[in-house]
């Protein structure tokens, strides 16, 4: 017989299968809980933005910072979708990518907060109240990103909606035309689904932010609609 330590749980022990020296295991949500007496939970935000318009490469517009020193943010999935809720009078290309930041030292600004306190956003009652420092939406501009931080070249994820980027037929062909009001499709910008794929883990002093990967249009106006979904959890 033979035992493994629990990383979670320090000091408890699981047992293994003498024969093919296999674990019994059942496919579970990540441990929120540990047997010495730190629960943590599961949580889930949609980020709504306001009608936005001429927001720059790059402009924030959601974002979750995380500063909590002994416990870790484990992102499950993200995902977004657009509606344009007044034409916008030139074809353009909207697309949205999400970011790791480090080394934040202070919350950012502008837009609203999403409150976490309580049972907000929990999956369940039982959970604890979630230790996300400052999760945030734009309104109609970009936010201002969590002081220090220092975002990743490149997003680990991203979607594109080239609907939004029609020509016209005939004589015209080829020029763009205006983009009329309506509800775009909804994509995963990253959802953490397979056994050996390692998820996106924050530690303190980190942040994953939606930003715009391409200029928006300068007319008209666009809303953004993303899905937050972690665990906290003590051991990774």
């Amino acid at each position: 017989m033979a035992f493994i330590e629990s990383q979670q749980n320090p000091g408890v022990v699981q047992e293994v299968d003498p024969t093919n020296r296999a674990a019994r295991v059942s496919i579970r949500p990540l441990e929120h809980q540990t047997l010495q007496g730190k629960t943590l939970g599961h949580y889930r935000a949609a980020a709504v933005t306001g009608t936005t318009v001429s927001v720059g490469a790059n402009g924030n517009l959601s974002y979750i910072r995380w500063t909590d020193p002994t416990n870790f943010l484990v992102l499950i999935r993200c995902k977004a979708t657009i509606s344009v809720p007044a034409a916008i009078t030139a074809a353009t290309v909207v697309d949205l990518g999400v970011f790791v930041g480090r080394a934040s030292t202070a919350v950012g600004s502008g837009g609203n907060a999403i409150t976490m306190a309580g049972n907000n956003q929990k999956n369940r009652v039982g959970m604890a109240s979630s230790l996300v420092s400052d999760i945030r939406v734009a309104t109609t501009a970009a936010l201002t990103a969590p002081t220090g931080t220092v975002f990743d070249g490149a997003s680990f994820g991203v979607a594109s909606w080239p609907m939004l980027m029609a020509p016209t037929l005939g004589a015209t062909a080829n020029t763009a035309v205006a983009v009329g009001a309506g509800f775009y499709s909804p994509y995963l910008l990253y959802v953490w689904d397979t056994v050996a794929q390692h998820p996106i883990v924050l530690s303190a002093g980190e942040v994953v932010a939606a930003q715009a990967l391409t200029a928006g249009p300068v007319t008209g106006g666009i809303k953004c609609y993303i899905t937050w979904e972690w665990a906290e959890v003590a051991a990774f």
